[in-house]
């Protein structure tokens, strides 16, 4: 079971509550690709290793070719402190990922009716990440999830070009 995480590796992105949650997955296929750099590298790293994680959690680096990750993986993950209208999400729900993310800013208007429960956790709370994480892996309970996130991107942004303008609004920053 793969989980993606694509964000700068930085304090506000909070990738070490990931890597701590991600320690207490259950499964033994477990493993978390996290795209991205930053100033946080060093820390995640040395996390990463004292988890005993190696393995387990890739530091990936950025990327060009994002898209391939979004088509291998199982569920998206975000961990951020704060967020506005995070782009990742929109681009993960838009390749039929399921999400986990935090309960601040816009994040909770991408999630579809039904699912927040599957999708949502307070910020920092790392107890309530273990349980979003671990209820990823029913299969049949995250397709059903992935399926509605995927319709519910496509209704809220279903011109290919508003979506671009998005982007290229991010990029520019």
């Amino acid at each position: 079971f793969v989980f993606l995480n694509v964000a700068n590796l930085s304090e506000v992105k909070n990738q070490e509550l990931l890597v701590r949650a991600f320690k207490f997955v259950t499964s033994p296929e477990k493993m978390l690709l996290i795209i991205g750099e930053g100033d946080q590298r060093y820390i995640l790293e040395r996390l990463i290793k004292s988890e005993g994680l190696s393995d387990q959690v890739k530091l990936l680096g950025r990327r060009t070719d994002v898209e391939n990750f979004y088509n291998i993986a199982n569920c998206f993950v975000l961990s951020s402190l704060s967020e506005s209208l995070p782009v990742t999400i929109v681009e993960a729900g838009k390749n039929g990922l399921s999400v986990i993310a935090p309960n601040t800013g816009g994040i909770p208007e991408l999630i579809p009716d039904g699912y927040a429960d599957r999708a949502l956790f307070d910020v920092g709370d790392v107890n309530q990440l273990i349980k979003l994480l671990n209820r990823a892996l029913d299969k049949s309970s995250n397709d059903d999830y992935s399926s509605a996130m995927k319709e519910h991107i496509s209704q809220l942004f279903n011109n290919d070009e508003i979506m671009h303008d998005i982007i290229k609004l991010y990029q520019r920053r």
